[in-house]
């Protein structure tokens, strides 16, 4: 394996279509869409993650919950022998309103609890992230309270035509680099 896209969510049923699960909701996009990696996803026993894998790219839902997204991460990073440089991590982003979507490298976590469990379980920040944003324009509700909410179908437009195709070039553009 080159390379890994690493979907951050939640791994119980519960919490399928919230907010918090938009990064492996990204992954089906870009799986479907654009890799053309169709079939099931598949559980690896040593491994706290389902993942497809084509050429030499792995896209990978963690069974971890998204706080504890760190040392999932540090272990498919010595399973498969991988610098931090070689994964983007797909999540959400609660300071950035719906439709919005940035690109980072070495940034720091931001407040974002998932992103502090993995710097600190590989000692670094050199990985890429795409952040996708999931806050309603003009909301001030607290992040913890948002993010484990249903997307309605409004916000679920946004997502597939907006972020998702923003989400899909930066994604290409990391691949290619």
């Amino acid at each position: 394996m080159d390379k890994l896209i690493i979907g951050l969510g939640n791994p119980e049923e519960k919490y399928a279509k919230t907010k918090h699960n938009i990064g492996k909701e990204f992954l089906d996009f870009l799986s479907n869409n654009s890799l053309n990696q169709q079939g099931n996803w598949k559980k690896i026993s040593k491994l706290p993650a389902e993942i497809k894998t084509k050429n030499k790219l792995g896209l990978v839902k963690l069974s971890a919950y998204m706080n504890q997204s760190g040392p999932a991460i540090k272990q498919l990073l010595n399973y498969y022998k991988l610098l931090p440089e070689r994964i983007l991590v797909i999540h959400d982003d609660t300071d950035l309103i719906f439709g919005k979507v940035k690109f980072t490298h070495q940034s720091l976590a931001a407040g974002h609890h998932g992103i502090e469990s993995i710097i600190r379980a590989i000692g670094s920040n050199q990985f890429a992230r795409i952040r996708i944003g999931v806050r309603p324009e003009n909301s001030e509700q607290k992040a913890e309270a948002l993010v484990l909410r249903k997307i309605t179908k409004k916000e679920e437009q946004i997502i597939e035509q907006v972020s998702f195709p923003k989400a899909l070039d930066l994604t290409n553009q990391w691949l290619e680099s």
